[in-house]
């Protein structure tokens, strides 16, 4: 429909730090998409809903972009925590982990049913919730300490590049955290 046609992961990068007026021209950094086009884009992709859109969800083991073995909606399973959150759900992490390995597993969309040595969807939902969601989320209220708040899709914009980028990625952005507590 009228849903802006622009690229979703950078995008929603750029729209945090254009959000929180981190950039004197979005023109300078987006060349072929108007800053009213940036501005909509937000509107529609900054929720949690639309950062597992962006992300995509994979019931089977798969290889990120830079090589990390991933599950679930973004779900690294190199995580310190990932044999115990795997487990916890009643799954193997051994089969799911051998699995990715063996043949390099290309990402099979979630569905209700798990596939052999992979996960449901509702139990890769449940894992992105309980983990790099939520602290995606905490990592961006930590920073608003004075009472103030940005508007709700600031907050999401911020949320969705701490779960790309991690906190401490998103962290290295000094003058949006100055901007966001000030």
């Amino acid at each position: 429909g009228d849903r802006p046609k622009i690229h979703q992961g950078p995008a929603m990068m750029l729209v945090g730090l254009v959000a929180v007026g981190l950039l004197a021209s979005a023109t300078t950094v987006v060349a072929a998409a108007s800053f009213e086009t940036v501005v909509a884009a937000a509107r529609f992709e900054c929720s949690r809903n639309d950062t597992v859109k962006n992300e995509g969800c994979c019931s089977s083991c798969y290889f990120d972009t830079v090589g990390v073995p991933t599950i679930g909606v973004g779900f690294n399973l190199q995580r310190s925590d990932a044999r115990s959150t795997i487990t916890a759900y009643g799954y193997n992490f051994d089969n799911i982990l051998r699995a990715c390995h063996g043949g390099g597993l290309q990402c099979t969309r979630c569905q209700a049913v798990a596939p052999p040595n992979g996960i449901s969807l509702k139990t890769a939902l449940s894992i992105f919730d309980r983990t790099a969601y939520a602290e995606a989320t905490s990592c961006v209220s930590g920073w608003f300490t004075t009472g103030w708040r940005p508007p709700p899709i600031v907050t999401a914009a911020l949320v969705d590049m701490a779960f790309n980028m991690g906190c401490a990625g998103v962290k290295k952005f000094k003058m949006m955290k100055a901007m966001s507590t000030s």
